[in-house]
């Protein structure tokens, strides 16, 4: 993806946005798409693979709602935790009590 960038930029053709499929959406190549060549890169959002949704325990990223306006995090007992960007890695670990 990295060269195919390049070259259109170089050429002076890079889109302003770039469909792409599953396989080309993942963090790194949304942001130096963005960064590097201002390009916004559309596709679809992997699911969750955090072995919370694979073995069906514990709680996945469906049993939480991002609220980014508000910065807020909501689980599915309608708690709130505020402090969005400290708390989003909490999501993701087995030590979350919030709806426990």
């Amino acid at each position: 993806m990295e060269n195919l960038h390049g070259s259109l930029d170089q050429q002076s053709l890079s889109p302003s946005q770039h469909l792409v499929d599953a396989g080309y959406i993942d963090t790194e190549l949304l942001v130096t798409a963005g960064q590097n060549y201002e390009i916004d890169l559309i596709g679809p959002a992997p699911g969750d693979s955090q072995w919370q949704a694979r073995e069906g325990k514990g709680f996945g990223l469906a049993n939480f709602k991002i609220d980014w306006e508000q910065e807020v995090v909501r689980c599915q007992k309608r708690k709130t935790l505020s402090n969005l960007e400290t708390k989003i890695q909490s999501l993701s670990t087995s030590s979350y009590s919030c709806c426990v």
